[in-house]
């Protein structure tokens, strides 16, 4: 950030000075991203950062999982686990939200397309 600020002002302060002032600044601001939406209208997908893990009771092996909190204010989200970050879990995920979406909203007419770019309302 600095080395942007320093191109666009070349007679500003120097590294540590700019780090301080940002510093003494970032505690002042609320820094939390804030998005309106209507609840069902988007999706939202963040995996929480820890792991948790799960044990196979027959062979007690034990697997990390990722987690994916739920992603809007309906009722009907629940939290899901899947095995990795990869495209193939995240689709397999949405999938799945935008069923429980479709069946609490009464909309089984609806059908949903989900791709690795982008998902849309068919």
């Amino acid at each position: 950030m600095w080395r942007k600020y320093f191109e666009a002002h070349p007679d500003g302060y120097r590294e540590t000075q700019f780090r301080n002032h940002y510093n003494q600044w970032s505690k002042h601001v609320n820094s939390a991203m804030h998005v309106e939406h209507k609840a069902g209208d988007k999706m939202y997908v963040d995996y929480a950062g820890q792991h948790l893990q799960i044990v196979n009771d027959t062979t007690g092996e034990i697997k990390n999982v990722e987690v994916l909190p739920p992603s809007s204010g309906k009722p009907a989200n629940l939290c899901r686990r899947t095995y990795s970050q990869q495209k193939e879990d995240l689709s397999h995920h949405a999938k799945m939200q935008f069923t429980i979406w479709r069946s609490a909203a009464g909309h089984r007419d609806r059908q949903f397309k989900v791709s690795s770019d982008q998902e849309q309302q068919v």
